[in-house]
């Protein structure tokens, strides 16, 4: 079992000028033991490597699900206010959930996007210019 979720790492996973795709991955810790018992290096490190197969079980256990969709992942924000649904606003400036993936969000513009776990609203943000 993974200990407490610590942050998201996140990163501009696809930029197409004034739409970007972010990704975020969920940090745990502060857990030497358990970091390095998945071969990750310090006390703060990734669930699982991508390729693990208990991968996504694992990250779901750490993550919980976003209260803005039910599903697996973070909840996601543009400048403190909760991004828009799968289908809503095109692409107009803010955010807009990803259809198939809560770790997945689109935005549109500048400003501040956070990746927030739902349980604890333990956060971490990326800032888009």
């Amino acid at each position: 079992m993974p200990p407490a979720l610590y942050g998201f790492r996140i990163k501009v996973q696809n930029d197409q000028g004034f739409k970007k795709v972010l990704d975020s991955k969920p940090l745990v810790g502060r857990d030497a033991a358990y970091c390095t018992s998945v071969g990750q290096p310090g006390d703060i490190c990734v669930v699982r490597d991508e390729g693990a197969a208990d991968a996504v079980g694992c990250t779901h256990v750490a993550t919980g699900a976003a209260s803005q969709t039910g599903r697996p992942g973070p909840n996601w924000y543009r400048n403190n206010e909760a991004c828009r649904g799968v289908n809503v606003g095109g692409d107009a400036a803010g955010c807009r959930q990803h259809a198939t993936d809560q770790f997945l969000v689109f935005a549109f513009g500048p400003g501040t996007y956070s990746a927030c776990g739902d349980r604890d609203r333990v956060c971490h943000g990326i800032e888009i210019n």
